[in-house]
């Protein structure tokens, strides 16, 4: 049986010959990538992620059932397919509420004490303002 024997000389020059190759490669590939067409960008055509979360939103009122809209009512996301940056807000005095959440599709339920907690699916598309609506049936 033939054992070739390899020297840690070698073993390294063929390392350093393996990652200079790599490394022609990758700088290859850069610089082939950036041998397009250059295309004008004006400030109109770029929307920072910021931007697009300000118009990506779900909008509302929650009210009673006679319509009287009901001031600091929790609004929970309770089921969700995507990350959401808070997952509780609370209505205004005029108990309208905003939340920008991403697009996705969510469960968000309604609360307030003394009322009966509503859930309710909603789609939110990328870019829109969805509206939903809450109506609160008080307990007895």
């Amino acid at each position: 049986m033939f054992i070739k024997r390899i020297s840690a000389h070698s073993v390294s020059r063929r390392g350093s010959r393996l990652s200079l190759i790599v490394g022609l490669g990758v700088l290859y590939l850069l610089l082939a990538g950036c041998a397009g067409e250059d295309v004008p960008v004006s400030n109109d055509d770029v929307v920072t992620p910021a931007a697009q979360s300000e118009r990506t939103q779900v909008s509302g009122i929650v009210t009673d059932l006679d319509g009287n809209p009901l001031a600091e009512a929790g609004i929970a996301v309770t089921k969700s397919v995507v990350g959401v940056p808070e997952i509780l807000i609370l209505s205004g005095e005029d108990g309208r509420y905003t939340w920008h959440l991403p697009a996705g599709t969510f469960t968000l339920s309604a609360m307030k004490e003394g009322y009966k907690e509503l859930s309710l699916e909603v789609v939110v598309k990328e870019g829109e303002t969805t509206k939903l609506d809450f109506k609160l049936e008080k307990l007895p």
